[in-house]
């Protein structure tokens, strides 16, 4: 007998050993002959039953109903079109580092990722981490041209930059909305996987999940989007692209592994904007918002042993002096259940709001203190970095 396995060994198949039995085979044919009768009933009544419903709406479609969603597909290749229309914003970005070696041999150690022109006068969107220490970086158009980038601002707690090259009249993209994304919305990748030898390369996936806490290098969590597009290392920097053609996503990170295949990570358009923003008016993030608490998610077990009177929320274990939610009125030993709205359980769920707004915005918060719900509004603050 054949094996068969399915991952972890949790599955295999095999076969029970059967009594022969006598032949049958008139009345194998007789019930063949009687579910096919049937079967061709079935589909002329159903066939008229529609044919007449539809009459008498005055029209009638084959179409699935519409799912409630933001991926709308258009006429013809939604993909082919998007490729068309978002590609040639995206450019590749070779970096240059200077590094000196033993008995003080320098050399210079070159990277490769990629990056979105944002504005037609030359910004462009990159990580961080793609132009991390470099002495040289270089701007390579989807034609094909190269240009010398100046560095405009970076942030390395949210892993973005923004650099320009001195052209105007470049193709650019827009920014979309990654708050409207669901589950299950169609995304298109674009970038440069492995250098510029692929450059211009399109994956297709979906929106694997939202509001991913991913802890990067051991000490950096961010906030990210989950998606099953292939992404690989030359990528970092580049697009990720909803139905409307519009960049909903910046490509950051996957999980390498051999073991691991379908976990691509993309900085949110919603986090990103506001940085981009700073970056290219200032240079820098002066703005970013700040709460002003330290906080624990709840479990089931804990809320059971303190008597809480919700299970899922953010235990507040310290409110900062002199904060925005001092100021609103938060108390060590309140339980964050909603933010704008939203439910939170996690830490990680209350920066994702957070990161969506500025210094000087307001934050709705709902909060239990002891067996009362509480709602207060506080203006967010900004984060000294």
């Amino acid at each position: 007998m054949s094996e068969f396995q399915w991952h972890q060994d949790d599955y295999q198949p095999y076969s029970v050993p059967q009594k022969p039995k006598k032949s049958k085979a008139w009345l194998k044919t007789l019930a063949i002959a009687v579910a096919s009768s049937v079967l061709t009933s079935a589909v002329l009544c159903s066939g008229f039953f529609l044919y007449f419903k539809g009459h008498q709406r005055g029209n009638y479609s084959s179409t699935l109903p519409q799912v409630t969603g933001t991926a709308t597909v258009p006429e013809g290749n939604v993909i082919n079109q998007i490729a068309t229309a978002v590609g040639p914003a995206v450019v590749g970005i070779v970096s240059e580092v200077d590094y000196v070696g033993f008995f003080s041999q320098s050399s210079v150690q070159q990277g490769s990722g990629s990056g979105i022109i944002l504005r037609p006068d030359g910004y462009i969107v990159t990580n961080h981490h793609v132009i991390e220490d470099a002495s040289r970086v270089t701007v390579v158009l989807s034609t094909g041209e190269e240009y010398e980038a100046t560095l405009v601002g970076t942030d390395v707690s949210s892993d973005l930059a923004v650099i320009k090259i001195d052209a105007t009249d470049l193709p650019y993209a827009e920014l979309g909305e990654s708050d409207d994304l669901l589950v299950g919305d169609l995304v298109v990748a674009i970038g440069n996987p492995l250098g510029q030898e692929l450059a211009g390369s399109v994956t297709v996936g979906y929106v694997s999940a939202l509001n991913r806490a991913i802890t990067i290098d051991d000490n950096k969590t961010l906030t990210l989007l989950q998606t099953d597009a292939a992404i690989n290392p030359g990528n970092s920097g580049g697009a990720l692209v909803n139905s409307q053609g519009k960049v909903v996503g910046i490509n950051t990170a996957k999980i390498s592994s051999s073991s691991v295949e379908g976990l691509g990570f993309a900085i949110p358009s919603a986090v990103a904007r506001p940085i981009i923003e700073d970056l290219i008016e200032h240079g820098r993030v002066t703005n970013r918002p700040l709460i002003g608490i330290t906080g624990q998610e709840l479990s089931a077990s804990i809320s059971r042993q303190w008597g809480f009177p919700t299970d899922k929320g953010v235990y507040i274990t310290s409110v900062s002096e002199g904060s925005a939610a001092e100021k609103a009125g938060l108390k060590r030993g309140d339980i964050i259940i909603e933010v704008d709205g939203q439910n939170v359980a996690t830490v990680a769920q209350i920066n994702a709001i957070r990161n969506t707004k500025r210094a000087g915005d307001e934050l709705d918060m709902t909060f239990y203190r002891g067996d009362d719900r509480k709602s207060v509004t506080l203006t967010l603050g900004a984060q000294e970095d």
